[in-house]
């Protein structure tokens, strides 16, 4: 089969290769799937690029990516069914987990200490076909289209925001509208907040989120364009709509000038989710006694998703109307688009690739036949 797979620690296309690799045989306990469409995230360019945040996490060769949607291909031996069956239509959680340490007996599992991330630590799904285990698989309901499916394990991360803190009637601050922040915007219109602001610097990624804003109803919805601000003026800006600060910070970017933004612009008592990887390891926080200590800010970390009730409640958003399919206007066709698909992602001319290695029509003609 083809797959995308990381071959040495290299930056940039010397550093990946789209090659044949041999199909994986599932084992006891695992499932087979045929890659239907998989999502392209910022952890996937941190390793295309090789940068410093995941170069003790990943050892080539390694095959890419931990969101997508497939057709269940076959059953590994002794693997017992659960109601799956040759041909549905699924997805997976990339986190595998232990089972037997405090987090996971506890009932927190999504903090496993032992947790390994598909595409991460072992061969993921930037491929036609991924073996998983069983247990980790989710049935997807038909009404969801591929191009979305293909990026729940991010969208999930982005609800797991609603499952530790309150937006409703909140005013939120989105600090990057890359994927992430589009969700974020998403989803907290979705939960009723009363004000949604958004501070990046890419102006083609603003136009698209205006457009979903006129076409949902949005009205609340501020987009600052932060492109050759002083901080002082991105502050007054986002002052100008909020005077006492912001409820919610919602920081998708991992940049350290963002995430001071945001500090910034928290109300006393305030609260900042922090979701974006940087580059490196270390952010520089410019104020900290002024505006973490004397605000009382609470900070949380929002790590991956809550297994498997964020699952439940995010199927259950789409299935209810939620739209986040603006957010993936274009796909590519073919898994050897990889390195332009990334290319487009840097240079931020799309917001969310989607591969599909076989085609969207394709796709199509197999969901209707299931």
């Amino acid at each position: 089969m083809k797959a995308v797979v990381k071959i040495n620690r290299t930056s940039g296309p010397p550093g990946t290769e789209i090659r044949d690799v041999e199909t994986p045989r599932p084992r006891e306990g695992e499932v087979l799937i045929r890659v239907a469409a998989a999502g392209i995230c910022g952890t996937d360019r941190h390793i295309y690029q090789w940068n410093a945040s995941i170069q003790q996490s990943v050892r080539p060769p390694l095959i890419y990516g931990h969101e997508f949607c497939g057709f269940v291909e076959n059953f590994g031996p002794n693997t017992p069914s659960r109601d799956f069956h040759v041909g549905d239509y699924v997805s997976a959680e990339a986190h595998r987990t232990c089972g037997e340490c405090a987090q996971c007996r506890g009932g927190v599992p999504h903090q496993c200490v032992r947790t390994y991330i598909m595409g991460l630590h072992v061969d993921g799904a930037f491929a036609e076909f991924v073996a998983v285990p069983i247990e980790t698989m989710i049935a997807l309901p038909l009404t969801i289209p591929p191009r979305v499916a293909a990026f729940l394990d991010a969208l999930g991360t982005v609800v797991h925001v609603t499952e530790l803190t309150e937006l409703l009637g909140k005013s939120v601050l989105i600090t990057g509208l890359g994927p992430m922040g589009a969700m974020a915007a998403t989803i907290a219109h979705a939960a009723g907040a009363r004000r949604i602001i958004v501070a990046d610097n890419a102006l083609n990624m603003l136009e698209p989120a205006l457009t979903w804003a006129r076409n949902s109803g949005a009205s609340a919805f501020h987009p600052i364009n932060v492109r050759g601000l002083p901080f002082d003026e991105i502050s007054r800006c986002i002052h100008a709509l909020e005077r006492d600060g912001v409820d919610v910070v919602i920081d998708v970017s991992g940049a350290a000038s963002a995430i001071n933004v945001g500090l910034d612009a928290i109300r006393m008592g305030g609260e900042m989710m922090v979701l974006g990887f940087p580059a490196g390891h270390a952010v520089e926080i410019q104020d900290y006694t002024r505006n973490v200590i004397f605000k009382g800010v609470r900070i949380r970390a929002v790590l991956g998703r809550r297994i498997f009730s964020t699952w439940e409640k995010m199927l259950g958003l789409l299935q209810h109307g939620l739209d986040v399919e603006w957010i993936t206007p274009t796909v590519f066709q073919g898994l050897e688009t990889f390195h332009d698909a990334v290319a487009a992602f840097a240079d931020h001319t799309i917001l969310k690739p989607v591969i599909f290695p076989e085609s969207e029509a394709a796709v199509f003609d197999r969901l209707a036949s299931s």
